[in-house]
């Protein structure tokens, strides 16, 4: 897709730098949205699976930058997840096994099913309203801004891969393709631009799981679109991709969910993990009370959607399959840390908002030793 628009057809791009006064109307640039999951990225920097193919904390991949170490999404050769087949061994399941029964499950919903029904709804109008809805506004919005300080200048903003022109070959008019890392000069000469190009590059994030490849990005972007109009709830379906190439659903919002949570914490270091092992790090210096395993083998082609369950000090919660698998682990492991553990705090306050409104309607609270 390429937005082209004549010199002159849009107005906005004043004197004052390449982008004139462009940004004064868009305080999440620099504020972020209300759930601040573009503003404040983890101070550490790392995540559990940090190597070449990329991590939840990564910059958006480009497969035309050519300082790019490694591609996510590529064969084990070129570099992938560490995590997602490191707990794994010549492609079998985890110690924990397949996928739970309804008989593996019983435990759980006995325990906390009242709670359940109250915590999803919660959490599906929080993604919805705050994630979903607040990343394609904004993305509309920049969008809309790069286009106004673009066009007058003969630039055209593309959502496709850079093209390389020669001398009588390739595009005449100068492109700025979503998937540059960093502005080309002069635009880079501005430093609101390049502080902006770089708040772009983070919304960009949420649209790149970090499993498969970066034209995924067009078909996430439709996805979300669909989700915002319809609701998560009516229109998710956990294992559906229209090709094997893409991610599933459910790996969009797990995407969605851990890009979030990463930009206010390390929470995938110190809350996720895959196979028997316990998370790589440590969280304001504590071991977790509790934390996420995904459980599907995602070296496998195609990759299964994952599956999380929930790891506490003396027992493993499993879940059920199916679109809210994700959010009811997700719900079940703050209310385990906010018994249990001073990292409940790091959490956004609206997430934690959320879940704390939700619990508040339901059951009174009860307690489980082995919780």
């Amino acid at each position: 897709r390429v937005i082209d628009v004549k010199p002159g057809e849009l107005r906005g791009a004043q004197a004052g730098g390449f982008l004139g006064g462009f940004g004064g109307n868009f305080g999440w640039l620099q504020s972020g949205g209300q759930a601040d999951w573009t503003g404040n990225v983890a101070a550490s920097g790392s995540a559990p699976w940090n190597s070449s193919g990329g991590s939840w904390s990564s910059p958006v991949p480009s497969a035309y930058a050519s300082t790019a170490p490694g591609l996510p999404g590529v064969p084990a050769s070129a570099g992938v997840w560490p995590a997602f087949g490191a707990g794994f061994s010549n492609g079998q399941a985890h110690v924990g096994g397949a996928l739970p029964t309804e008989a593996d499950v019983v435990d759980t919903y006995a325990a906390f099913g009242v709670e359940m029904q109250q915590w999803t709804p919660a959490l599906l109008a929080f993604v919805d309203r705050e994630v979903i809805g607040g990343l394609v506004q904004m993305l509309d919005a920049s969008d809309q801004a790069w286009l106004q300080a673009l066009t007058p200048r003969g630039w055209r903003l593309t959502f496709e891969a850079p093209r390389l022109a020669y001398p009588g070959v390739g595009p005449s008019a100068q492109e700025l393709s979503i998937f540059e890392r960093n502005l080309p000069r002069p635009i880079c000469d501005d430093p609101r631009a390049a502080e902006m190009w770089k708040q772009r590059q983070i919304m960009e994030s949420y649209l790149l799981h970090p499993s498969f490849e970066p034209a995924q990005r067009s078909y996430v972007l439709e996805r979300l679109r669909e989700w915002r109009q319809r609701g998560l709830q009516n229109s998710m379906r956990a294992e559906y991709r229209p090709s094997d190439q893409l991610p599933t659903d459910a790996h969009i919002l797990e995407n969605l969910l851990f890009k979030m949570l990463n930009f206010h914490m390390d929470f995938c270091s110190c809350f996720v993990t895959v196979g028997p092992s316990p998370p790589s790090a440590k969280h304001l210096g504590q071991s977790p009370t509790a934390y996420l395993r995904q459980v599907t083998d995602q070296n496998h082609f195609p990759k299964p959607a994952p599956h999380y369950e929930v790891v506490t000090l003396h027992k493993t919660w499993r879940i059920r399959t199916g679109n809210t698998n994700l959010l009811e682990a997700l719900a079940l492991l703050l209310q385990a840390l906010r018994r249990h553990s001073h990292s409940y705090q790091s959490f956004p306050q609206s997430l934690r908002s959320a879940v704390e409104s939700a619990a508040a309607t339901s059951a009174p609270a009860r307690t489980f030793p082995w919780f």
